[in-house]
């Protein structure tokens, strides 16, 4: 590849100030002799002086033969000549770029490199013969940008939303360490595909399939074509990586951007001196911070930072007339809202100045410190008893794991290499595994997804026995991964295997910049993959799946997003280690001297209050005594009874006690007489200690309307549907029946 510049620009100056022979002669090199049926591709002259450094260089004239075909160079520039001289210029120009081109295909070694080379010499011939009037790439490459948001814009979107609530000086430097991060990015040179496949094999033991090393050679060849060759070929357009590329290409490179930026950055490198030095400390440091936080982002696919429309309402706010001033603005932005399509399918949400997922959120009365919950947590590491690091009791896969009972392998079918015999077995029990476990799928189509290349599994392996395992198809560039078989062996089974499969496989997905999750589970699966974060709710856009993953009838499509910051299959020790913090936490809290206002129900004449209604005896821990709570409980039911029979149309005859001006005698035959009015009194004063006395009250409501009433009367009727009422309200309620005589149903 030339390096040299200089030396580039130098040759094309002085081809410029040729004279106009001379220029017709270079562009013959390119053009074919226009003679009739003359196949002749390119004007070549017959040499003139003997090999050598040249002295003067010979006059030339048009009338000059080819020694290919014998004709003049006139047949093979004559359409040129009539072209105006700012034109031929312009010809002249690729034309020499294509001599350049030419010295770089003769000397690249990178067969991907060379590819693009030769592709570029070709549409370069095309141009100076007049068969195109521009370029033309597009059925190779596309046009730039490839992708939106660009670099750039996400990277202003990451600085608005983490830091568009600071100072205005605070923002500006956390911007002059994005525009510094994206300068280093714009200048930094992306691997071969061939360096990039020997890199990740032997860092991860493992190769990309060929999508993925499809996808990052166009990517890479697109990087030499727009950004990289118009910086020794001006007749090309140059471009900036960051203003071209976006998310996609970034999550292929950043591994290795990162690790590069970082080693850079704290060697105090930047390429360029930043005067004072302080300025230059201050600015590094922010680049270090701001690193990890990109890498967050673009993992991240609930980030916001990613939407092509991003702010876009917002501008358009603004610009509306009556709208705030530009003080006010800036003041209520963090208010306004942008349509996002990152929502859930079917609805937009907005999402500009909507909090993102890893935004601060506001403080609120009653938060406990941060430097509370820092300093407990650290104490945390000094406690006396089991140490922390060791395994949750629950977890009975990672205890065999670190036992060596169980081991995990991650098995596909390859052709070159051929697969080994370890993994042929493997891949032969899972078969086995799924056949058994899946009874419905049919064994052929098990085994043709298992043994496909693009398909891989996760193979658990019990005592050298294969006893489950999660078959998959990853799509890197959609950014999904589709689960296709899961299953354990059923005596296996109601262990934790089916979540420790999981776990480890989400790891291992985010580990290849994959977040998403997609299947297609059955009615007997849906539970088990709700249990593991799935929903019937995607929220991945269905344009970047629909075709690619498999369809199954009477199966329901459910997703489930991969959050990076979470180490799936560390969980539960993370759960458990969150449980004593808050233990902790709370421990301290009521540690704290604590006061509360005085009793004020006294001066208005109370003479007892229950213990507790007392302000912050509950939050000391106390409790009523079993007996009284479950009197209490009790009361609860009693009056819950007593409320639906006052509103029971038929019984409205019993609320209050009967008036003698109405029923002459009552009071004579009836020796124990009983109303819903004189029952609430009762059970307001705890007279119903039992839930008989309850219960004997009001059946004898009933009971004393009966004798007192001739038979066939209205109100022995109203008597009997009020009593089925109450005992149906009474068994509904759990009580149990007393065995009495005076129950008439």
């Amino acid at each position: 590849m030339i390096e040299d510049l200089a030396e580039i620009r130098r040759h094309k100056e002085e081809a410029m100030n040729m004279p106009l022979k001379r220029r017709m002669e270079k562009l013959g090199h390119f053009n074919s002799c226009k003679f009739p049926e003359c196949e002749c591709r390119s004007y070549r002259p017959f040499p003139k002086q003997p090999p050598g450094p040249p002295t003067q260089q010979p006059e030339l004239h048009l009338d000059e033969m080819c020694k290919h075909c014998n004709h003049s160079i006139h047949n093979h520039v004559h359409h040129l000549q009539k072209l105006p001289e700012e034109e031929q210029r312009k010809l002249l120009s690729i034309a020499i770029d294509a001599e350049h081109i030419y010295t770089c295909v003769r000397n690249e070694r990178d067969p991907d490199s060379k590819d693009l080379y030769q592709i570029l010499l070709r549409a370069m011939r095309n141009r100076l013969s007049l068969r195109h009037r521009e370029y033309k790439f597009d059925d190779f490459f596309d046009s730039p940008p490839f992708e939106k948001p660009s670099l750039r814009k996400a990277m202003n979107n990451i600085i608005i939303t983490r830091f568009g609530h600071l100072s205005r000086g605070e923002s500006k430097v956390w911007r002059e360490a994005a525009n510094w991060i994206l300068h280093l990015i714009n200048k930094w040179v992306p691997e071969t595909p061939r360096t990039r496949a020997k890199r990740t094999l032997a860092e991860k033991g493992d190769n990309d399939d060929a999508q993925c090393k499809q996808n990052y050679k166009l990517a890479y060849q697109r990087w030499l074509l727009f950004c990289h060759v118009p910086h020794f070929c001006d007749s090309l357009k140059a471009h900036n990586l960051v203003d071209i590329f976006g998310q996609r290409f970034m999550q292929q490179i950043f591994y290795v951007v990162r690790r590069q930026l970082t080693d850079k950055l704290e060697s105090g490198e930047l390429g360029v001196e930043i005067q004072p030095a302080e300025k230059r400390k201050e600015i590094i440091a922010h680049m270090l911070k701001l690193i990890p936080i990109f890498d967050v982002e673009l993992h991240a696919f609930t980030s916001v930072c990613w939407d092509p429309d991003f702010g876009s309402h917002r501008e358009q706010a603004s610009t509306e007339k009556g709208g705030p001033s530009s003080r006010s603005r800036k003041r209520t932005s963090t208010s306004e809202k942008v349509t996002s399509k990152r929502g859930v399918a079917g609805e937009k949400r907005t999402g500009c100045d909507m909090k993102p997922p890893f935004l601060k959120r506001r403080h609120l009365e009653g938060d406990i410190d941060a430097e509370l919950v820092r300093k407990t947590n650290d104490e945390l590491d000094h406690v006396y008893g089991p140490a922390l690091d060791e395994i949750a009791p629950g977890d009975v896969p990672r205890q065999e794991e670190r036992q060596g009972v169980i081991q995990l392998h991650m098995v596909g079918n390859t052709v070159s290499p051929p697969t080994d015999e370890q993994t042929l077995e493997y891949l032969i029990a899972l078969k086995q595994v799924f056949s058994y476990q899946l009874p419905k799928m049919p064994k052929e189509y098990i085994t043709r997804l298992i043994f496909d290349t693009k398909h891989r599994t996760l193979a658990l392996v019990k005592n050298k026995r294969v006893i489950g395992g999660i078959c998959f198809r990853p799509f890197p560039m959609q950014g999904f991964t589709e689960i296709v078989f899961c299953a354990v062996m059923g005596d296996e089974q109601v262990k934790g295997y089916g979540t420790y499969l999981m776990n480890n496989l989400k790891d291992y997905n985010m580990k290849h910049n994959i977040y998403y999750f997609l299947t297609y589970a059955d009615e007997f699966a849906i539970g088990y993959f709700r249990k593991q974060g799935f929903s019937q709710d995607i929220a991945f856009p269905r344009h970047r799946f629909a075709g690619y993953i498999k369809d199954y009838e009477g199966a329901i499509l459910m997703g489930c997003p991969l959050d990076p910051r979470i180490a799936y299959s560390q969980s539960s020790d993370i759960i458990r280690r969150q449980k004593l913090l808050v233990a902790a936490l709370i421990a301290k809290q009521q540690r704290k001297p604590k006061s509360f206002p005085g009793l004020t129900c006294f001066k208005e004449g109370v003479r007892f209050t229950p213990p507790e209604q007392i302000p912050g005896v509950a939050e000391t821990g106390w409790k009523l005594p079993p007996a009284v709570a479950q009197q209490t409980h009790q009361d609860h039911l009693l009056r819950q009874i007593l409320t639906s029979m006052r509103n029971y149309t038929p019984a409205k005859c019993f609320v209050e006690p009967v008036d003698e001006a109405y029923a002459p005698g009552y009071y004579d035959h009836i020796k124990f007489p009983m109303d819903f009015s004189t029952m609430s009194q009762r059970l307001k004063n705890k007279f119903y200690t039992h839930q008989r006395l309850f219960f004997a009250d009001m059946i004898r409501i009933f009971e004393n309307c009966r004798i007192f009433n001739e038979p066939d009367s209205e109100f022995v009727r109203y008597a009997n549907v009020s009593q089925r009422q109450f005992l149906a309200k009474w068994k509904e309620l759990g009580f149990a029946v007393p065995d009495c005589s005076v129950i008439n149903e």
